[in-house]
């Protein structure tokens, strides 16, 4: 096994978070994750930090597959938010202010609520995930991984 790309929350948005990995995060599968996202004219954000207490990729980084990670759609409002999130953070802001703030972010506006219904999927977020995901899986094919 060569990596993990997990999908959490991929059916809202235009844009692509990829996280918890930073600026000098590296591994064959992120990057050609990347170079497929550039190449499909798709945004990508690096996320260093996880605004959840968990996510599925990290049992598989525990267990020593470190090219794992997860990816989330994301808007523009979502990454303002996540701007707000973070340094609300870093100040030292108690937890209820923090997800007061995670509720102004598209993406969490119906999670794990009533709302939270296939109706709010988008399909261009669906297509333009499934197709990045389908060129990355074929370049690492091509290329013998």
């Amino acid at each position: 096994m060569i990596g993990l790309i997990n999908l959490e929350l991929v059916g809202i948005g235009d844009k692509f978070a990829i996280w918890p990995v930073n600026q000098l995060s590296s591994g064959y599968l992120l990057e050609t994750f990347e170079q497929s996202s550039k190449s499909a004219k798709v945004e990508t954000r690096r996320f260093d930090k996880i605004v959840t207490n968990t996510a599925d990729h990290l049992s598989f980084r525990r267990a020593g597959l470190t090219d794992a990670f997860t990816i989330t759609c994301i808007s523009d409002k979502d990454i303002e938010v996540a701007n707000q999130y973070y340094k609300a953070a870093e100040a030292g802001i108690d937890s209820a202010f923090l997800l007061k703030i995670l509720a102004q972010s598209p993406i969490f506006e119906n999670y794990h609520q009533p709302g939270d219904r296939y109706e709010i999927i988008k399909e261009e977020s669906i297509s333009i995930t499934s197709s990045v995901l389908f060129d990355t899986i074929m370049t690492i094919r091509r290329n013998g991984k």
